[in-house]
């Protein structure tokens, strides 16, 4: 959910209410020498309207739209007014986007803008909008919407314009009913309620048909989708990195606290799939009298269940060239795997090995 400006289009505000007043009109002015194409006009709002307007241009700026949550108070229309006539023959033509709100009857209800682009920054506006007796409207931005008493918000992770029948608030025990149709080929779903799955079912002429009881507490609807033609690997694949090697901070890393000498360095661990019991070990490595190779491990911490969202990072103090860090964990078949965590003689990568 990105606000408010895009670094390079600027998001306008008129907010008064247009009359019947003819404007007056200017003297002519000498026609230059060169003249200038004028810019198309921006169409005219009738009275008792309101306009926002937004810039955007051809080939990736923002597209705009407008959910009311009450349509029968107020009546939206949106148009272009490019800011050359000669904008078909350019690249990246220029225009406003402009949003009319017309007044249908007296109440009050909210509208969301939303701004979507592959290149630009993306956000939301919500605005309050009233509609007196006289059917004039008037428009107030809101940071948050306005939060009904005894009611919770249903956040939609950024992405409540695809669900049809979606609103922001419901009182607890209510029963939520929203439609998602934007679905794709090839493609499995799954619906969540903050970190529980939700159930649904499908309709031809609705698509996914999500619905469950509003909890009583602030909560989050959200999408996981996955390319059902990929493949998928039985089990579980873990990487290890210097914390100091991926140079930016990792979204959803976990730190698990560990008793740590004062030369440790951070180790973040990843893995593509869910596993549980994830430990780290000390590792002792003893050659035996016949030649072979005996690996001792001793806990350190259990870290619980482990995720590709939520990486793990753990300070880990490395001596010598034989590993004495480990890591085990349950993989999705239901094996325990045991991986020492080592250093790579070729380039000082980390590395795993099966033990």
């Amino acid at each position: 959910m990105f606000k408010k400006l895009l670094p390079f289009v600027v998001s306008a505000l008129l907010l008064t209410a247009c009359t019947n007043t003819p404007a007056p009109s200017p003297s002519p002015d000498p026609a230059p020498a060169d003249p200038v194409p004028a810019p198309v006009p921006a169409p005219q709002p009738e009275a008792n309207e309101v306009k926002l307007v937004f810039s955007s241009f051809d080939g990736g700026g923002p597209e705009y739209t407008v959910k009311i949550d009450d349509p029968e108070i107020v009546d939206v229309t949106s148009s272009r007014a490019y800011y050359n006539p000669d904008h078909d023959e350019m690249t990246g033509s220029g225009y406003d986007v402009i949003i009319n709100f017309k007044g249908k009857k007296e109440g009050e209800t909210t509208a969301t803008v939303s701004a979507r682009s592959p290149i630009a920054e993306n956000f939301d506006e919500v605005y309050k909008v009233s509609v007196d007796s006289d059917l004039n409207v008037t428009l107030k931005l809101l940071e948050e919407p306005e939060r009904p008493e005894g009611k919770y918000r249903l956040d939609y992770d950024g992405q409540k314009e695809y669900y049809e029948n979606a609103k922001d608030y419901y009182a607890p025990g209510e029963k939520v009913e929203v439609y998602y149709d934007l679905i794709a080929t090839d493609t499995d779903y799954s619906f969540y309620l903050d970190d529980e799955p939700v159930r649904f079912s499908y309709e031809e002429s609705r698509g996914f048909v999500i619905s469950f009881e509003m909890p009583d507490h602030d909560a989050t609807l959200w999408l996981e989708m996955e390319n059902s033609m990929e493949y998928i690997p039985d089990n579980a694949s873990i990487e290890a990195m210097f914390a100091s090697d991926l140079g930016s901070s990792i979204p959803g890393m976990r730190t698990v606290e560990m008793q740590a000498d004062e030369d440790a360095v951070t180790v973040v661990f990843f893995t593509d799939r869910t596993v549980t019991d994830f430990k780290i070990l000390v590792l002792q490595i003893e050659g035996r009298d016949d030649g072979t190779t005996e690996y001792k491990t001793t806990e350190r911490e259990n870290a619980g269940t482990f995720t590709r969202e939520e990486p793990i990072a753990v300070d880990l103090s490395f001596y010598g060239d034989i590993p004495n860090n480990a890591v085990s964990y349950v993989d999705i078949d239901g094996t325990t795997k045991c991986f020492a965590v080592g250093i790579s003689g070729m380039d000082g990568s980390l590395e795993l090995f099966e033990i």
